[in-house]
């Protein structure tokens, strides 16, 4: 067997750049929090253009914003700091996001700029995909499971320009809580069920190969732990909890 050293070489350090990049890691400081609070201004700005509006940042939020952008820098004195800060507790960088807040407060906005926010630091390890309770049924509606936001193994919709298309990836998921209301039945699909399968494969994934589901409700915490089943409430318990306050922002 003749082997190519150059080629195998090049493998290797493509293969621990990737490695290095997935794990990247800004300094944690004051200056680094500063700057990095307007990176994540300026990308909620380029989000809302298209409505016309502005992202704003002040008392009700900031918080909340130094809390997720030192979580997905994995700054442990500055996510421990804020945490303490927002719930009194200690929290864990290992565990995802449970954003909760009343209705219009801005939490999925917040996750959207996240999302944009890990990609373009480079952030790998901690970039994830919104997906929307509606996104969800009608996924399901069309192909008759949730694969592609679970397992993603369905080699038939295999993309090259999807990034994400063949293999599972980190999520975030909007509005738990909401498939409770009865009322959200579409063509005979059950939503709540579809969030049950959802959350039990999404669990899977998060102790077998380290992918978060993020999620973000309309609901308290205290909600959560009254409304599921026993078989999901030790899913929830291995959430970090925060809460969005302030007025609506639409």
């Amino acid at each position: 067997m003749n082997l190519n050293y150059q080629e195998i070489v090049r493998t290797l350090r493509e293969r621990e750049a990737r490695r290095r990049a997935s794990t990247r890691r800004y300094p944690e400081s004051r200056e680094s929090v500063r700057t990095q609070v307007e990176i994540f201004r300026e990308i909620g700005n380029i989000l809302l253009h298209k409505q016309g509006r502005s992202f704003v940042i002040d008392e009700d939020n900031l918080d909340v914003i130094i809390y997720l952008i030192s979580y997905v820098n994995s700054w442990e004195d500055s996510f421990r700091q804020t945490a303490l800060t927002l719930t009194g507790e200690e929290q864990s960088l290992d565990l995802p996001i449970l954003l909760c807040g009343d209705m219009g407060v801005g939490k999925t906005l917040l996750m959207q700029i996240l999302s944009e926010f890990s990609k373009a630091l480079g952030l790998t390890s901690r970039q994830f995909v919104n997906v929307s309770l509606t996104e969800l049924q009608n996924y399901f509606a069309t192909f008759s499971n949730i694969d592609y936001y679970t397992y993603n193994a369905d080699r038939k919709l295999l993309d090259p320009t999807n990034p994400y298309s063949g293999k599972p990836f980190s999520v975030c998921l909007h509005d738990i809580g909401l498939e409770q209301d009865q009322r959200l039945k579409s063509y005979g699909t059950d939503l709540g069920a579809i969030v049950s399968s959802f959350l039990m494969a999404r669990y899977d994934l998060f102790q077998s190969e380290g992918l978060r589901c993020h999620m973000t409700t309309n609901q308290t915490a205290e909600w959560i732990f009254s409304h599921y089943p026993p078989r999901l409430l030790d899913r929830f318990k291995e959430y970090n909890f925060i809460t969005l306050s302030g007025k609506g922002r639409r």
